[in-house]
């Protein structure tokens, strides 16, 4: 005989297809843009030797952020007993990884454009006092 306890349901098959195929979109994003956008970093990082500052901190930051939002949308997507529920948050895991995985790059690039900025008035400066 059966129980009626909804603790002991089966979750429906697309819930559990949401959950597994939004895991692996996630990691997918993880292994083909947020490593490469850090490497890409680091080699930037590496070649000017020191040159380009680099906001560690807010990557680190945001990264950690990005991941308590994925982790916990990846839950939610995985604990939902409707199947659309589970597909709309396993959505926003993925959007959210792969704004997370992107957002090294816009911290970078910012603050190379803050420096460029920094650089004009020293190119000026070393100019004027050769010429």
């Amino acid at each position: 005989m059966r129980s009626s306890d909804a603790r002991q349901r089966a979750r429906p098959r697309a819930v559990v297809v949401a959950a597994v195929v939004s895991l692996v979109a996630v990691v997918l994003i993880a292994l083909t843009v947020y490593a490469p956008v850090l490497g890409l970093i680091a080699t930037a990082d590496a070649t000017v030797v020191g040159l380009l500052d680099v906001p560690v901190l807010a990557i680190v930051v945001g990264s950690l952020i990005a991941l308590v939002v994925v982790a916990a949308a990846l839950l939610l997507a995985a604990s939902r007993r409707r199947p659309a529920a589970a597909w709309v948050w396993g959505g926003i895991a993925m959007l959210t990884a792969l704004l997370g995985a992107t957002f090294p790059l816009v911290a970078a690039v910012a603050a190379s454009v803050d420096q460029l900025g920094q650089v004009g008035p020293l190119i000026g400066e070393l100019v004027g006092r050769f010429l």
